[in-house]
């Protein structure tokens, strides 16, 4: 938590420095999925992009015995950056894409799917990338312990910050109740927690926010499969100043 207070604290920073003795205009929200070219207000001097990629979704387990268990990987988060540019020529007209999230594994031991990449390219041809959160396996129906391996971030690059998603954490079975692997988190958005299982197949919690990977899922001593869980949607936010 208090590396994410450094960030926001960062972003806070890098905002207030591109301002200066600028007035804020407004903010225009792209949201994960779409795509096109930005057009700014036209008394706009200078932009701040903050942009993430889609986090990963969860793997979905299998049923499991007495004596084995399944764990569904958590996805990664995503890949953020900040950007400030105050040279209207390169901003007007540059083309968005927005990162979709990553989609939950199925039932039955489906893998997560990669969240998403997000762009913006400016009039001469640079490109800000904010790369998805990659997906997680199943480690399906073994002898406990099992222990799920970590998952990195997506990464970004192009921004004044370039800001690296959050690797998943750990998680294992020994012994019921136990709990999955965490997500990982982005700047913009907050993994769920771990779910446990009792005895039973529990799936995993979507992702929080923007970029944020999802929870694992687990099943132990169970005739039941779960899925996984969605990672949280990509995004892009532009605010103008003059």
């Amino acid at each position: 938590m208090k590396k994410y207070l450094i960030l926001a604290l960062c972003l806070l920073a890098t905002q207030a420095f591109a301002v200066g003795n600028d007035s804020f205009i407004q903010r225009q929200t792209f949201a994960a999925g779409t795509s096109g070219t930005f057009t700014p207000n036209a008394s706009t001097n200078s932009i701040v992009v903050t942009m993430c990629g889609g986090g990963g979704g969860s793997a979905g387990v299998i049923a499991a015995n007495s004596t084995h268990a399944s764990l569904g990987g958590a996805g990664g988060g995503a890949g953020c950056l900040i950007k400030w540019i105050n040279t209207r020529s390169l901003f007007n007209g540059a083309t968005y894409a927005v990162g979709q999230a990553g989609t939950a594994g199925t039932s039955g031991g489906g893998s997560g799917g990669l969240g998403g990449t997000s762009t913006f390219t400016l009039t001469n041809s640079t490109v800000l990338t904010a790369n998805g959160g990659p997906g997680g396996g199943c480690y399906c129906n073994g002898s406990p312990p099992l222990v799920v391996g970590a998952n990195i971030g997506g990464t970004a690059t192009g921004g004044d910050l370039n800001f690296p998603g959050g690797g998943t954490g750990g998680g294992g079975i020994s012994t019921a109740p136990e709990l999955a692997q965490v997500g990982g988190n982005s700047l913009l958005g907050i993994a769920p927690g771990a779910v446990r299982c009792i005895s039973q197949a529990t799936a995993g919690n979507t992702g929080g926010g923007y970029g944020a990977g999802a929870s694992g899922s687990c099943a132990i001593n169970t005739a039941s499969n779960a899925a996984g869980a969605a990672g949280a949607p990509g995004v892009i936010f532009v605010d103008e100043y003059r």
